[in-house]
């Protein structure tokens, strides 16, 4: 007799430009027509917008499971993650009083001050975050001035995987996680619990928070309506919702201080996880959370794929493939510097008002002789932030996400900058998987996370012929980065 299948697992991946939903089996792998995505739309604006429609996001996340969870083989446990920094209030009746603010969401800058302040060092080592307008804390204060109404308005403030939870399970009041927590700059990284010393800035109260719990925290089933519109979910197990950047991690293999883990996406990051979490927090470097005892240690750019696109637009550049073949060939370039802050800065410096600049240019200078050298400065970025995460130690980097896929050459670039070997994932979907590796742990598919699979990589060498040149262009980035610092 053929052995019993063993329940699916669900991930369900929500970003700021499209909701995901991936069928994975308990041993790590995607099954067949599992897999399906929804748009959904950025609004930005010249007033520095960049807001989500909360109804919208609902639409999306309905019309993924509708495709992956509407029939087919049952479920048995469901992980959400989701992006961190998102921000709406609901009201008494847990409807959405404002719209979602993404962390892209300039209109708070300078709301609480410099992110570099004597106050911005003690918000940095209470919560592991800064007042900077990527940031809810920063965004709440914004909001109190600039839209009393909707201020008043507001029973709770959540990111968005509570309010998503809040429909999905039917939930009378609001619940968050750790991990979508620690990144609001609203948590104590001591206490974990609703920070006296910032909320008391930015006086609100914290019953206008959701109620905190961890992962390994239970919750309800899918609401009764909506298991008869999804009955693959009726009897699934939710986990609390994850930060996509630790899911990420997880996702990648990246559990340790052994391993750093890079992504560039539409955006660009450096994360480690460590269980260091009374440490003081490396400079230009956040704290988040991936449960009570592992912290997520990192450096976060705005720039990544986004800045690529930008340029593909403005320069009219070919599509991914000619353009990495484009610029491979004449990587590394020694004369255009480009510091890479179109959206303005997180890492290192946190300056909001901090653009993006090339240097260098000259008439003989090609189109793609600029895409290159925004490549090579988020590569130096990157190579900065592991140093930073890293400290004395150092390991594995793997590198992932959307834009290395499209643009193998970036993976290099971080080789030969660091001058190291990089491991280069072959799973498209890292973040997704980090959700169905800690949906598979919570069915006891494996004794923790070190048991976990490791994903498949190619090892990425570095080329010892361009460490001189590579060399020279991270110091002559350093010196550019200085000087309009300093301007």
């Amino acid at each position: 007799m053929a052995a019993k299948a063993l329940p699916h697992l669900l991930s369900i991946d929500v970003g700021t430009s499209s909701v995901r939903a991936c069928r994975w089996t308990q041993k790590l792998g995607r099954v067949r027509g599992g897999w399906h995505q929804v748009p959904v739309r950025l609004e930005v604006g010249a007033d520095g917008r960049a807001e989500l429609e909360p109804e919208g996001l609902w639409t999306a996340l309905g019309q993924c499971l509708d495709a992956v969870a509407g029939s087919g083989a049952p479920i048995g446990a469901v992980s959400l993650v989701t992006y961190w920094h998102g921000l709406l209030g609901v009201g008494a009746d847990l409807a959405p009083v404002t719209r979602i603010t993404t962390w892209a969401d300039s209109r708070a800058a300078g709301a609480l001050g410099s992110a570099n302040s004597e106050q911005a060092q003690e918000w940095l080592q209470e919560t592991g975050c800064r007042p900077h307008f990527s940031y809810p804390a920063c965004r709440l204060a914004w909001l109190r001035k600039s839209d009393p109404g909707a201020w008043r308005k507001a029973n709770w403030w959540l990111a968005p995987a509570d309010f998503l939870l809040l429909r999905l399970l039917g939930l009378q009041l609001p619940q968050t996680s750790l991990s979508i927590a620690s990144a609001t700059g609203l948590l104590s990284r001591k206490s974990l619990n609703w920070s006296s010393l910032v909320l008391d800035d930015l006086q609100l109260k914290p019953d206008r928070l959701p109620a905190l719990h961890d992962l390994d925290a239970h919750l309800p089933a899918l609401s009764s309506a909506l298991a008869k519109r999804w009955p693959a979910l009726g009897g699934a197990e939710w986990l609390p919702a994850l930060g996509d950047g630790a899911a990420g991690n997880v996702g990648s293999g990246c559990t340790s201080s052994a391993t750093a883990a890079i992504n560039i996406g539409t955006s660009s990051a450096v994360r480690r996880i460590d269980t260091q979490t009374g440490s003081e927090i490396p400079s230009g470097c956040w704290e988040y959370r991936l449960d009570a005892q592992h912290r997520v240690l990192g450096q976060a750019f705005s720039d990544g794929g986004v800045t690529l696109r930008w340029l593909m637009n403005r320069l009219r550049l070919p599509a991914d493939r000619k353009l990495n073949a484009s610029i491979a060939a004449v990587y590394p370039q020694s004369e255009v510097v480009w510091l890479p802050f179109l959206a303005g800065e997180r890492s290192p410096g946190w300056s909001p008002a901090r653009c993006a600049s090339a240097s260098g240019i000259r008439l003989a200078t090609l189109a793609t002789d600029i895409a290159c050298s925004a490549m090579e400065g988020i590569a130096i970025l990157l190579a900065d932030g592991v140093d930073a995460v890293e400290g004395l130690g150092k390991g594995e980097v793997v590198i992932s996400g959307g834009a290395v896929r499209a643009m193998p050459v970036w993976a290099h670039m971080v080789a030969d900058i660091i001058q190291r070997p990089v491991k280069r994932l072959r799973e498209s979907e890292a973040t997704s998987r980090g959700g169905a590796v800690l949906a598979a742990l919570r069915l006891g598919a494996f004794a923790g996370l070190e048991s976990a699979p490791v994903p498949a990589a190619d090892e990425v060498l570095p080329n010892r012929g361009n460490a001189v040149a590579c060399a020279e262009l991270r110091k002559r980035f350093h010196e550019q980065y200085e000087m309009t610092s300093a301007g």
